[in-house]
């Protein structure tokens, strides 16, 4: 995907507006020349010399053909809470009323705020106040400003991805394997909300939808979170806005088969499956078949390659990745269970991190549609498909991606004067979670 945006640019770049976005940028006063420093490597690129990889020499502008970017800062006097919701004020009135909103916010944080509650934690003020407004927000931290010259291009490559996708950019699309199918996938994935990262917290259930148009994958506009105890009724909600969405989007015909398929990060409850047949019966338009597929990442089995000596680590000079089997490498268990390599031996990052964990797709008895190779190959494809970054994901799209919207809707219903009905906006339709 990298080397396809580096050579021919995004797909969404003929058509992709603003072509020179408007971003504020609040960072801390007293890191104002390292920030200025680090936003022109985001802007021009980085070259880390040698003969090795250079992933962001181009820089956001020449990768992703953009005619020019305008920064503005407001600084904030000291680290607190109270201190970068002032600068996020100033942003957001400092346009008035009726003027060009921001494309985007960069704020600056530091590491260390992820273990602070909530209510004093500067990104998620920053974020809850930006969202209201309808501005996407993408955050870095003091420590990776501070990575060497060869480990921050791949920061940098990263973050200007996740930007493109924010400001509604569409990187790539994949193809689906049988576009004259009318296909969704509904994705549920879930995060423990609390206090801090060592709070306790609940859990709350993110769910993402995909769907195939002009033979592509699609993510969907629709992003929703509810609370563990409540989710089915969410889950149906938006399974409703969803099949009513894409038959607008797409046209969707009532003669051609519907196939559902769905990616949970728990097992599908009978009553569950009897709700969502239920929903497909009561829009009375379409004949569809279903897959109910719990993606599994606790279990006992492992998938070695006896004849895989691994690569040298570069850091170390020792080995990583020995006995890995290559990503994409799956194993049938039974007629409704798989054993698949998401991350392979290539992708492990350290030697002591040892041999990539597989995920046991369990597909449900009630599934109408069971064809277990099929299902496997869709989730490995999905699993690339994050627009976080460039590396594949040890879990699909519909799952990584629900979780993220978990954790932060989560995290920001518990600030005061959050309101969920921001997202109903145009910042709904944008890649706003990443």
């Amino acid at each position: 995907m990298d080397a396809g945006i580096t050579r021919y640019g995004p797909y969404s770049s003929r058509g992709f507006t603003p072509n020179r976005p408007k971003v504020c940028v609040l960072c801390h006063k007293a890191k104002k020349g390292q920030v200025e420093q680090f936003l022109v490597k985001f802007k021009d690129g980085v070259a880390a010399g040698g003969d090795g990889i250079q992933p962001f020499e181009q820089g956001f502008l020449d990768k992703y053909h953009l005619g020019g970017i305008d920064f503005e800062f407001f600084v904030t006097e000291n680290n607190s809470a109270a201190a970068y919701r002032k600068a996020a004020r100033s942003a957001i009135s400092s346009l008035g009323p009726g003027g060009q909103k921001w494309d985007i916010c960069f704020v600056q944080i530091e590491e260390r705020f992820r273990n602070l509650p909530n209510a004093e934690n500067p990104y998620l003020i920053c974020k809850s106040e930006l969202l209201t407004h309808q501005v996407p927000v993408q955050a870095f931290t003091v420590e990776t400003m501070e990575l060497s010259t060869y480990s921050i291009q791949f920061a940098l490559n990263n973050l200007s991805l996740a930007c493109y996708a924010k400001m509604n950019g569409t990187p790539w699309l994949l193809k689906s394997d049988q576009p004259l199918l009318q296909e969704m996938v509904v994705g549920l994935g879930s995060a423990r909300i609390g206090d801090s990262r060592l709070g306790s917290g609940q859990r709350v259930v993110g769910i993402t939808t995909v769907f195939t148009g002009d033979g592509n994958y699609c993510l969907s506009n629709l992003s929703r979170a509810a609370l563990f105890e409540t989710y089915q009724e969410e889950l149906l909600d938006t399974l409703r806005l969803a099949v009513r969405q894409v038959r607008t989007d797409t046209g969707w015909q009532r003669a051609r088969p519907v196939r559902l398929v769905f990616h949970a990060f728990k097992p599908f409850r009978d009553a569950e499956i009897t709700a969502v047949k239920e929903v497909m019966q009561e829009l009375g338009e379409f004949n569809a078949e279903f897959a109910f597929v719990h993606v599994v990442e606790d279990h006992p089995y492992r998938l070695f390659d006896l004849n895989q000596r691994g690569k040298l680590d570069k850091k170390t000079r020792s080995t990583k990745g020995v006995l890995g089997p290559n990503r994409g490498l799956f194993m049938l268990l039974s007629e409704r269970e798989v054993l698949l390599t998401l991350t392979g031996f290539k992708e492990v990052k350290r030697p002591e991190d040892g041999v990539p964990r597989p995920v046991l797709l369990r597909i449900h008895e009630d599934s109408t549609f069971t064809d277990p190779v099929y299902l496997a190959r869709q989730v490995y494809a999905f699993a690339g498909h994050s627009w976080q970054g460039f590396f594949p994901c040890d879990m699909p799209v519909t799952i990584e991606y629900s979780a993220m919207i978990a954790k932060l809707l989560g995290n920001l219903a518990t600030l005061p004067g959050w309101n969920p009905a921001a997202l109903i906006g145009n910042i709904g339709w944008t890649r706003w979670f990443l």
